[in-house]
């Protein structure tokens, strides 16, 4: 009867994780997510394994954060899933697998979680844990852009620049640049280290910067996209001057 009542257990706790109807309440958020994790509920594991990863509520523990996950992942949960492979690939809390680490985003991958599918698509355009798979990456980027991942879209845009693992697409390339990058700005922004007003001044000059390792072609359909939106009124010819670094900086600065 308790493991029917899983789900509601989970839901408290994560309004209290969140705040939402109540005061914050951390240590009453883990109170129900234990309890939802010992009736078995695998969504329950994955959120105290992101409380003891970035220590909210409780100790930063990776080693606690990386049972929580396996076991969630166990139960077969998408996101317990998701975030063991990023420990295994990245080394934290455990030795490095990137073997092991891509076999563990292929399930929650395969069913839609936009984390997976980007991080999987990273792995899989190097030599990272196997051979390279660039038609599968620029697949699973696809999906996750679909699902508004912003670096998925950024990445995408890199491949369709280059012609790695799908047809080469210049100005689809800059479309999804644009876009991306106005949607990491609007959700991130205001978590960056020194606040908002920080953000909005980082934001378009790494945005600028990131233009480097693009075509000239690429460049030339940015400018034509950032007179298409009224940011830029020069010609396009791909070159990366300042007024088309100050245009792309009004086009994120005006993603709410």
């Amino acid at each position: 009867a308790e493991k029917g009542l899983a789900p509601a257990m989970y839901a408290v706790g994560r309004l209290y994780d969140r705040g939402i109807g109540v005061p914050r309440q951390r240590a009453e958020a883990i109170r129900w997510y234990e309890k939802a994790a010992g009736a078995g509920f695998g969504l329950a594991f994955s959120a105290l394994g992101t409380m003891a990863e970035f220590g909210e509520g409780m100790p930063r523990d990776l080693v606690q954060a990386l049972s929580y996950y396996q076991h969630g992942a166990t139960l077969g949960d998408a996101r317990s899933q998701a975030s063991l492979a990023f420990l295994y690939a990245t080394g934290k809390g455990v030795a490095r697998n990137t073997k092991r680490a891509r076999a563990l985003y292929a399930k929650p991958a395969t069913e839609g979680d936009p984390r997976a599918r980007y991080n999987l698509a990273l792995m899989l355009q190097s030599h990272d844990g196997g051979p390279p798979d660039f038609e599968k990456a620029a697949r699973l980027l696809e999906g996750a852009a679909r699902q508004n991942h912003a670096g998925a879209m950024l990445a995408l845009a890199r491949l369709l620049d280059r012609g790695q693992g799908i047809p080469r697409d210049p100005v689809r390339a800059a479309k999804l640049y644009v876009r991306g990058h106005r949607l990491s700005k609007a959700g991130s922004g205001a978590a960056q280290a020194g606040g908002p007003a920080v953000a909005r001044r980082r934001w378009p000059r790494r945005a600028a910067d990131g233009l480097k390792r693009f075509s000239r072609a690429m460049r030339r359909a940015l400018q034509t996209e950032l007179k298409r939106l009224g940011h830029y009124e020069g010609r396009a010819h791909g070159f990366l001057n300042r007024a088309t670094r100050r245009a792309l900086g009004r086009a994120i600065a005006s993603a709410q």
